[in-house]
């Protein structure tokens, strides 16, 4: 049992017949303590859930012996709807996440448009793919329910530097011996031709593709001296870069 700063409070092993009693070795505070129980299952895979602890120090009460169940006692209580979520890239344009929790929560993954659904298995795990450009960041949003409870996460795929769901420029190199300009771009995959780059006129200067990983490359020609706004678009969505020549 650890709390939210990973100190740990008790541990311990269960009996052969998957009962348990842990020691406290560290104090608790007064109030209300939030708590990690993690533990390892049979099948040597990690889990945690969520455990609050009352202390009330005003009562004269020991730690564990405040009002509300403790794990073991009485009914049993609702298992809990949080999940943890890893990630594991597939491939340049998919990822898988690894889900584990409480056996029969649903899971719902949200990304870049896609909507995944899994339910956590008897051995408490599932796992989904969703579409996570390489060259881009992806939020997954994650809701898992579980019975009357629920909970929310948000799981960040990438490195923050290009979000997914827009389109995002830079000029890389510029020539005013050519009059041209190299620009890399990212965003959502397109199509042949999908990522274009136009003018203040709206004339189409370039084409190119942004690819299954994020990324895409503009070579525009015919500049003249001075600077040019081009417009940057891809798949609806679009953004400006600055070329001087």
């Amino acid at each position: 049992m650890q709390d939210e700063n990973g100190t740990t409070y008790a541990s311990g092993s269960s009996d052969a017949e998957g009962d348990f009693r842990l020691t406290f070795d560290e104090d608790l505070r007064a109030g209300v303590n939030t708590l990690s129980v993690q533990y390892q299952e049979q099948g040597g895979n990690w889990a945690s859930s969520p455990y609050t602890l009352h202390y009330d120090t005003d009562a004269g009460e020991e730690p564990g012996s405040g009002e509300g169940e403790q794990p073991g006692d009485g009914d049993e209580a609702p298992a809990p709807a949080e999940v943890q979520v890893s990630t594991t890239r597939l491939d340049d344009a998919d990822v898988v996440l690894g889900l584990s929790g409480a056996e029969g929560t649903e899971v719902t993954v949200v990304a870049n448009g896609v909507t995944e659904r899994a339910t956590i298995g008897d051995q408490g795990l599932a796992s989904v793919v969703v579409p996570a450009p390489a060259a881009t960041t992806t939020t997954a949003h994650v809701t898992s329910t579980n019975g009357d409870r629920s909970a929310e996460q948000h799981v960040v795929i990438g490195d923050g530097a290009h979000p997914s769901d827009q389109v995002t420029a830079a000029v890389a190199s510029s020539s005013a011996l050519t009059g041209s300009a190299e620009i890399d771009a990212w965003g959502p995959a397109s199509g042949i031709g999908g990522l274009q780059a136009e003018d203040a006129d709206g004339n189409l200067l370039a084409y190119g593709t942004i690819g299954a990983n994020g990324s895409g490359h503009l070579t525009v020609t015919g500049l003249t001296a001075g600077e040019h706004v081009l417009t940057i678009v891809s798949g609806g969505l679009s953004t400006q870069v600055t070329v001087t020549i």
